[in-house]
This record gives C-alpha cells, sequence and structure tokens, in this order.
C-alpha cells in the first residue's frame, strides 16, 4: 500500500460504498484505534460511470469502480496505513491484491437477503471463517493473514460491533455530500 504512514498494528480501516441514484457512487473509508475512535476519514466525490464503461466493462464494472477506482484512491489518500480493511461491500474483492495487508468482508454489515450474483461471488471469492464472536471472510491471503484478522478481531473491546462503524461513514458521506443525497 503506499500511504504515507507506517503500517499500525492498532488502525483498522472500514469502507464502505453508498450508492445514491441520482448522484453516483460515494466512497468512504473511516480509519479508528483499537477503542474504536476515529483517526481519520477520507471521503470520494461522487463516482457515476457513463453508458460507454456500462457497456465495456460489463460485469466487471462494479469490482472495477469499488476496488480499484474507489477504494484503492481512498487508501492512498490515508496518512496511516491499516492493519486490516474491513468492508461490507462484496465487490471490494478487487481491492485485495492492491494492498498489502487482509482486505476482510464482515457478515454483520451484509443486506439480509443477498444477490444470486453477490452469493455467487461471496463463495467463489471469499474465505468465511470466525474471529471472535465474528463472522467475517477474506478476500484472499493465507494463514498469516488469517491470523493477523483474527488478532485484530480479538483485540476490540467485547462491545465492539465491526458493523457499526459503516453507518458512521454513511452519515458523515451524507453530510459532506449534502441534503440531495439519498440512498437507493
Amino acid at each position: 500500500m503506499s500511504a504515507a504512514g507506517g503500517k499500525s498494528s492498532n488502525t483498522l480501516g472500514f469502507l464502505t460504498v453508498e450508492d445514491c441514484t441520482q448522484r453516483g457512487l460515494f466512497g468512504g473509508y473511516l480509519l479508528l484505534n483499537a477503542a474504536g475512535r476515529p483517526l481519520e476519514f477520507h471521503c470520494t466525490a461522487p463516482v457515476k460511470p457513463n453508458r460507454a464503461q456500462q457497456i465495456l466493462y460489463g460485469t466487471t464494472l462494479a469490482p472495477f469502480l469499488y476496488g480499484e477506482q474507489i477504494g484503492h484512491t481512498l487508501l492512498r489518500e490515508a496518512s496511516l496505513a491499516p492493519s486490516v480493511v474491513l468492508t461490507d461491500c462484496v465487490e471490494m474483492h478487487a481491492l485485495a491484491p492492491l494492498v498489502d495487508c487482509p482486505v476482510v468482508l464482515v457478515e454483520q454489515a451484509l443486506p439480509a437477503r443477498a444477490s444470486a450474483v453477490e452469493e455467487a461471488n461471496l463463495g467463489a471469492t471469499w474465505d468465511w471463517f470466525a474471529a471472535g464472536s465474528h463472522r467475517v471472510a477474506m478476500a484472499s491471503g493465507g494463514a498469516a493473514e488469517r491470523d493477523l484478522v483474527i488478532r485484530q478481531m480479538l483485540s476490540l473491546p467485547a462491545q465492539f460491533d465491526p458493523a457499526e462503524p459503516f453507518e458512521r461513514i454513511r452519515l458523515a458521506i451524507a453530510e459532506a455530500a449534502g441534503p440531495q443525497t439519498k440512498a437507493a
């Protein structure tokens, strides 16, 4: 990862994308310390693919927009480098090969019912496991990365909900984007 700061063993990154129907996709990235307090926050301007991109990228458009264009850009802008990036976006699997820390999908943050495409992607690209009392999945990596994720999750306070920071990000995006921003 090309973030300016060094990797901190106590820093977690939370990354999500909010789809605002009329304006496009807004990415948000919140870095928290082990106590759940904010260290940094970044968000993108809206990203809206044009019709030619939709046609040419086909089914690879969402992973490209979420992981490569939005996620990777936000991580590069941060001054701190996390030890783990947690996300609630299935499409963020495209970010994993671009960064040098595990990209982890948080189960509690997922919608109650995933689409057939999302379910296929979950089975094909995410490796599910328990990390303390939470069920998470990694986009890629081996035993060392899995152990790191488990250690990070176990070091969090017992009352910490790993899905909660995504709501903070959504509220901050809505605040930054103004009153016209409504989720799809």
